[in-house]
Order: C-alpha cells, then sequence, then structure tokens
C-alpha cells in the first residue's frame, strides 16, 4: 500500500494497520529508511531482508557495470537505515501486566455479585413483599443491575489508586479511557452473573458455575501465564475470553497500540453484554408470568 506522506505511514503503523514502512527519499543520496512496530518484529524483519538483498543486488550490478568485470570484494553500500517505532521508550514491566490481569480478573469475579443481586429476595424470602410494592418489575431489575456495576467500579478505583501510587504501575496518560474500560468490564460481568442466575435459577449451582468459569476465564485472558507462552489454539479460543479482551483493550491504550483493536473489542464487550442483559429480561419476564 502507498501512502502520500512519512507521517501518514507512521500513524498507520502506530494504529496497527501496517506492520513496517519502507521510506525512499526524494534527494540523490539513495537513502532507504525501514519503519517497523516493536510487536511486529517477526514481519518486519521479513521487510528488512528482502530489502537487503535487493540493496545488495542492485549495488553489486552497479558496481559491475563501473568495473566492466566481476569483483568478488565488492562492499555493498549502506543504503538502509532502521528506525523502530515504540511508544516514546514506555515498555511493560512485569509488574504492570500483573496489575492489569488481577484488576481484570477481579472485575471479572463480580459476577458473583450480578447473581447474587438477584437471589437475595430468594435468601431473605423477601420476593412476596417486593412484588406487592408499587414498583414496577424493570425498575428492581435495573436498580440491582445499576447497584452490582457501581460497587465493581469502586473496587476498580481502589486497585486502580493503590497500585499506581504504591507499586508505581504505569496506567498511560489516558486515565479517563482506563476507566471506562474498567466500567465496560463491570457491565458485562454484572450482565454475566445475572444471565447465569436467571437461566440457572439455582444460587448455589450458579455459584459452582461462576467459580469455575472465571479462573479458566484469566488463564484464556493470560492471567495466569503470558499469552505468548500459549499454543496456537488456546491463542484462538483466548478470543472468547473477555479477560483477554479487556487486557488488549486496556495494553494498547497505554502503550499506543492498535486503535482499531480497542474499538473492535470495546465493540464486542457492549454487544455481549448487551446480549446478555436481553436474555434476562425476557427470562425474568418469563418468571413473573
Amino acid at each position: 500500500e502507498t501512502v502520500e506522506d512519512l507521517d501518514q505511514g507512521t500513524v498507520k503503523i502506530k494504529n496497527g494497520e501496517a506492520f513496517a514502512l519502507v521510506h525512499v527519499e526524494r534527494d540523490n543520496e539513495g537513502k532507504i529508511h525501514v519503519y517497523k512496530r516493536n510487536e511486529s518484529m517477526f514481519r518486519g524483519s521479513v521487510v528488512q531482508n528482502v530489502l537487503d538483498s535487493f540493496v545488495q543486488s542492485a549495488n553489486a550490478k552497479y558496481a559491475y557495470s563501473i568495473l566492466g568485470s566481476v569483483d568478488g570484494n565488492i562492499t555493498p553500500y549502506e543504503s538502509i537505515r532502521e528506525e523502530t517505532i515504540n511508544s516514546d521508550g514506555k515498555r511493560p514491566k512485569g509488574l504492570d501486566y500483573y496489575a492489569i490481569t488481577m484488576l481484570i480478573m477481579t472485575m471479572m469475579y463480580g459476577t458473583t455479585y450480578g447473581a447474587s443481586s438477584m437471589a437475595e429476595e430468594q435468601f431473605y424470602r423477601t420476593e412476596i413483599r417486593l412484588k406487592s410494592a408499587p414498583l414496577h418489575s424493570y425498575e428492581v431489575f435495573v436498580g440491582k443491575v445499576a447497584g452490582t456495576i457501581l460497587t465493581l467500579v469502586f473496587d476498580a478505583s481502589i486497585i486502580f489508586i493503590f497500585t499506581k501510587y504504591v507499586y508505581d504501575v504505569n496506567w498511560g496518560d489516558n486515565i479517563l479511557f482506563i476507566m471506562f474500560t474498567c466500567f465496560t468490564l463491570a457491565v458485562l460481568a454484572t450482565s454475566i452473573g445475572v444471565a447465569s442466575f436467571m437461566l440457572i435459577g439455582d444460587e448455589n449451582k450458579t455459584q459452582v458455575l461462576l467459580s469455575i468459569l472465571i479462573p479458566v476465564l484469566t488463564f484464556l485472558g493470560g492471567g495466569y501465564i503470558p499469552f505468548q507462552s500459549m499454543s496456537s489454539a488456546m491463542k484462538k479460543l483466548s478470543l472468547l475470553s473477555p479477560n483477554y479482551l479487556g487486557l488488549r483493550i486496556m495494553l494498547n491504550t497505554i502503550y499506543e497500540g492498535s486503535q482499531v483493536q480497542i474499538r473492535n473489542y470495546m465493540a464486542i464487550l457492549w454487544t455481549a453484554s448487551l446480549f446478555l442483559f436481553i436474555i434476562s429480561a425476557l427470562r425474568g419476564r418469563r418468571g413473573l408470568a
């Protein structure tokens, strides 16, 4: 793909739309610059090797034309200048990665909050009195969901503040979007918990299911072992884990990664949340009927 100028090309690299950029200067020096993403070093190296071979061949042919013969001691010109694009030198530390994965895992354990909020009428045996109150069922549902989401956002805020100022974890400069991501995960966790209880109908069974599901999602999301260490099959399964999607959103936000990936994964999380809430609402109406 050809771009109009160098700035447009570097923007595409930073946004994840390209993994390498070849820039040929317009002057007569014959300089060729190769810009590569840190996250795509292998594919960028392929481009580098191809250009190295091309330049060496071109240099050799030029030398042959000048000398009129073949010289085995020809030294190629250094025409390629390699520059790697990164996010102002910021690189994630082990503690940064651990803090993000543990924050997301804590948010996902909020699924149990969602299930418990729907089941508390059964536990306290207040369902009949609640139905006789001058409240619509959807008002009760919305109130429980909103309370659960706010609780999870509060938990996330405590973890964020503690890790940032006590352990000096790097959360990047776009704090508002990081908190919006936490809010998104809180909404999703609540929807999973609510939908699970609505479909199963028994709190104990729901809690058992969620206690098994969350560690599995955390594992697939890279919470226990790095994502790069997984097999290709496990990496494909990771796309089903909201932990992985949330992790990629936060890492791309903090280290100025792929904006396309951020938008796509954020859309997946909100679509899944909406779908689960619709299922919960329909199931709740059938229960009342």
